[in-house]
């Protein structure tokens, strides 16, 4: 009976972000684009932050990528973040810029090479999100998926990230909180 206690209270404290943070710490990463590090503070002038773990080599991403910018031009007071927390060959900064050309994604790309944000919120797929309220302390408002159809647009049924989007651009509580991300393993 202890081990059994024991186990569950180490998958517990495991889990990281998903069980009782309710706020996330800052970092700094370097935009893979640019090359100017970047913070959750950079984006204090917006209304919060959508951090989306993406890997340009995760064949998810490449399902979602034309979501995310509808996203993007859907909500332009609303930061998007992409973050790339696999360390391939194929994951360097230079597929990172021409993923985000090719999809027309208007954001910024973050290299999380030490894994630091990646281990710190806890993800387990790619892609996996996170809208955090800047204006109140880097507050996690949602974590999870992007909507309920991870390969097929046209099966969507539910847009989680963009009616937690909405319902948070029109001061109201978010309709999830969190939700299961499908994609590739996050692998580290």
């Amino acid at each position: 009976m202890m081990l059994i206690r024991t186990y569950f209270w180490v998958m517990l404290f495991s889990i990281g972000v998903t069980l009782g943070q309710t706020s996330v710490d800052d970092f700094k990463l370097t935009d893979a684009i640019t090359g100017k590090e970047v913070s959750l503070n950079t984006f204090n002038d917006k209304k919060a932050v959508v951090l989306i773990f993406m890997s340009v080599d995760c064949p998810y991403g490449q399902f979602y990528a034309k979501r995310i910018t509808k996203l993007i031009n859907k909500f332009p007071e609303m930061a998007f973040v992409l973050i790339n927390p696999n360390n391939s060959i194929n994951n360097n900064n230079a597929a990172m810029s021409s993923f985000v050309q090719k999809n027309g994604l208007k954001c910024t790309f973050l290299k999380d090479e030490a894994l630091k944000v990646a281990n710190s919120l806890g993800i387990s797929k790619i892609p996996e999100c996170f809208l955090i309220d800047v204006k109140n302390g880097n507050k996690l408002i949602y974590q999870g998926a992007i909507d309920d159809s991870p390969q097929l647009e046209e099966d969507v049924s539910k847009n989680y990230l963009e009616t937690v989007l909405s319902n948070f651009g029109n001061n109201k509580p978010a309709t999830y909180s969190k939700t299961q991300a499908v994609g590739c393993p996050a692998k580290f």
